[in-house]
């Protein structure tokens, strides 16, 4: 259990396939997260328990569960912010190269793009 990292499992989990895992570093720096503590309830515990600090502090059972919708909601949200990063972009680009969202079932009629199935636009 040494190894376990919160965001790792959450992006694995079943209806969260569209997610990146977003580099810590990027959630460490405050300037991406401004605004999010004024969104997100129990902000700064949720925040704790995605960057893995607060399994080590061993919370309550209680305190865990309440967290379950703050945490998923603030990653989604740093989700968000960091797809529209040069970094985010790069990895969303290369999920859809290798086909990570599936393929658009007319592809083999070559009636749309090969990455029209892709979670994000161009500007």
């Amino acid at each position: 259990m040494e190894d376990f990292q919160w965001i790792n499992w959450f992006c694995s989990e079943r209806g969260n396939e569209f997610l990146c895992e977003v580099d810590t570093e990027y959630i460490r720096d405050r300037f991406n997260l401004t605004g999010l503590p004024e969104t997100v309830p129990h902000y700064h515990l949720a925040l704790e328990t995605i960057l893995d600090r607060l399994r080590r502090r061993r919370p309550k059972s209680w305190l865990v569960r309440s967290l379950i919708a703050p945490r998923s909601c603030c990653t989604a949200l740093i989700h968000a912010r960091y797809i529209l990063t040069n970094q985010g972009i790069t990895q969303m680009t290369e999920s859809s190269k290798d086909r990570e969202f599936g393929i658009c079932p007319r592809w083999p009629l070559q009636q749309c793009s090969a990455y029209a199935d892709r979670s994000f636009g161009h500007a």
